[in-house]
């Protein structure tokens, strides 16, 4: 049931999640090549981030950032929990890993987010218009409020497993 599930990869940096319509609005990161300022770019402001998640305000929606560093990164509906590795992991089924861990998971409340439509996350660094479609992520879940927890699960005895989560409420 979980081992189809995809994953996408960040170029060693911060993920994006917003709404479809917003897509166009992003510009990423700047280029090597190009002359604007690097602290002005979307990507340079998310990543001022407080912690491991947060908003960002792109074309008048609000969009998550995940900010937790590099390690793929999918999205388990069925949770609303987003998993994002930390490291190679010799466990077969990550996701089937999770779950089991899930009851003794330590949540930190984190930040309160407006979720829009038809959302989508990918590596901030891509303008948004440049996304290739392997790097899209959709995130099938209905708009509105939401409360984003976090949390680290690293290796131990039961679970060969390192990831950060962030659960959708």
């Amino acid at each position: 049931m979980t081992a189809d599930k995809t994953w996408i990869n960040s170029l060693g940096g911060l993920y994006v999640c917003l709404p479809g319509t917003a897509l166009g609005s992003w510009q990423g990161g700047v280029e090597d090549d190009e002359d604007d300022s690097e602290e002005l770019t979307d990507y340079w402001q998310a990543g001022l981030t407080d912690g491991v998640v947060g908003t960002y305000s792109v074309a008048g929606d609000e969009a998550l950032i995940l900010a937790a560093g590099e390690g793929s990164l999918t999205y388990v509906p069925h949770l609303g929990l987003f998993v994002q590795r930390k490291a190679k992991t010799a466990a077969a089924n990550v996701i089937e890993t999770v779950t089991d861990a899930l009851p003794e998971v330590q949540w930190e409340e984190a930040v309160q987010w407006n979720a829009g439509n038809d959302l989508v996350v990918f590596d901030a660094v891509w303008p948004g218009n440049e996304v290739p479609p392997d790097r899209l992520l959709p995130v099938p879940r209905a708009p509105g409020p939401v409360d984003v927890h976090v949390a680290e699960l690293e290796p131990s005895d039961r679970w060969n497993v390192w990831v950060t989560l962030y659960r959708l409420i």
